[in-house]
């Protein structure tokens, strides 16, 4: 009985594929499939389009076909695909066939590259997507979420371009949103002169703004600025919209303070304010000069514009009243000399020596040997301690010669200071010592 319903199952199918294939003139047919087994499908499809196909052992199911007009060959094969797709299987084409398959394994078979508008949307292809303005890996993360689980996406940095292999369909829908995305960018650089406010005091003001919303941080991370202190201006970079909402900020932060006029209080953490006020001085008279030359008001003085520089002692800090815009030049000035200076720490060693023992001072020579101590000294005959016998046993491998302090083979102060103490014909009053500025001229005074 089972093989009976098999056989008239199978004579149904060659009986539908046969009214297929006769309207065959017309090249228009009708599909209407009920339960019908898929391997049967294929074979009716390839005699209407004339496609010959390799059929992997693991491609069978039923299949369910309604159509209520009649469709030409390549509407028909479009649906075919439709048909594969929704029972997960995919076509792969080759040279004289085209190969079906499961799709799990479809995006390793050789798909092919296409970008055509015009192949079929359920037929599977790998495209090649070439980004223009932005770059290729940002949008792996944003669009990997649409591409189907059997398929496949990457960029290829070197080229900045986008691999896509999946339905054909789908590959047009990612192409919209990739056009939606890709478009050039207003992003620009600007230099922004301030003529009233100091650029760095500005940069910091803008680089401590508050901000709260998403929208804000991501607006803020857009634009970059930066303070160039030599010409007091403002680099500022990023998108148009958002460099217009600083450039308004920094036009409203750079005007003149009225109730300070030109006169301005400069405090020094480092320099002496009655030594930077001569310099300072000198220095507004030559670019005063300088402006005056170059807007071509030599013989008339410059206008009356003056310097006036003035040191407070007490604060250490100077008092400026210079035009606006040489006031910037004498500040840069004020920054490069206001710095930290180098100190010198200064030892001494005061001892009283009796009168046998003084007589017998003098320099003394070592030439130290190695392991085995000093092979050649000069010394007096006295009995105390000599440099051979301070030294001797610290001295390391090599030359070594000096009277004093020896940093490298440990000889020190502190020894020699011991070595002194111990003597008994020897008298330490004090180890005074003193802490000065480099290049800066100091005195040790020792009470009686």
């Amino acid at each position: 009985m089972d093989q009976l319903v098999k056989f008239c199952r199978f004579s149904l199918v060659l009986a539908i594929a046969l009214t297929l294939c006769r309207p065959a003139a017309a090249e228009e047919v009708t599909l209407n499939f009920s339960d019908a087994d898929l391997v049967a499908v294929i074979n009716s499809v390839s005699q209407i389009t004339g496609k010959n196909f390799i059929i992997d052992p693991r491609v069978k199911g039923k299949v369910t076909v309604v159509s209520s007009k009649p469709l030409n060959e390549s509407e028909v094969y479009s649906v075919f695909l439709s048909v594969l797709q929704v029972h997960g299987f995919a076509t792969v084409e080759t040279k004289n066939a085209i190969k079906i398959i499961p799709d799990a394994t479809a995006k390793q078979a050789a798909t092919p590259i296409t970008n055509r508008r015009s192949t079929p949307e359920d037929l599977l292809v790998t495209s090649v997507l070439k980004i223009n303005y932005i770059n290729a890996a940002q949008l792996v993360p944003i669009l990997r979420p649409l591409v189907a689980q059997q398929g496949h996406l990457a960029a290829y940095a070197a080229t900045n371009v986008l691999i896509v292999s999946d339905r054909a369909s789908n590959i047009r829908r990612i192409q919209r949103i990739i056009s939606e995305m890709d478009k050039e960018s207003d992003s620009d650089i600007e230099i922004i002169k301030l003529e009233h406010a100091f650029a760095a005091e500005v940069v910091r003001l803008l680089s401590s703004l508050n901000v709260t919303t998403p929208n804000q941080k991501a607006a803020a991370a857009t634009v970059k600025f930066s303070a160039d202190e030599r010409t007091n201006s403002i680099v500022l970079s990023g998108e148009r919209p958002e460099r217009l909402k600083y450039r308004a900020i920094i036009s409203s932060l750079d005007s003149p303070v009225a109730s300070s006029g030109n006169t301005h209080v400069v405090y020094l953490r480092y320099a002496e304010a009655k030594n930077l006020a001569d310099i300072l001085s000198n220095v507004g008279k030559e670019v005063i000069k300088a402006e005056a030359k170059n807007s071509g008001t030599a013989n008339t003085g410059a206008a009356g514009e003056s310097v006036f520089i003035q040191a407070d002692e007490t604060s250490n800090s100077l008092v400026i009243s210079a035009p606006a815009s040489i006031f910037p030049s004498l500040r840069a000035v004020i920054q490069q000399l206001d710095i930290r200076r180098a100190q010198v720490h200064i030892e001494a060693i005061i001892a009283e020596v009796s009168l046998d023992t003084s007589r017998e001072l003098g320099v003394q020579w070592l030439v130290d040997g190695g392991d085995d101590g000093p092979v050649f000294s000069s010394q007096f005959s006295a009995s105390g301690g000599t440099i051979a016998s301070v030294a001797g046993g610290i001295i390391p491998d090599g030359l070594a010669l000096g009277l004093g302090q020896i940093k490298d083979s440990g000889l020190s102060f502190v020894t020699l200071i011991r070595a002194l103490s111990g003597d008994s014909e020897t008298n330490l009053l004090s180890t005074p010592s003193i802490v000065t500025l480099d290049n800066q001229e100091a005195e040790i005074i020792v009470g009686q």
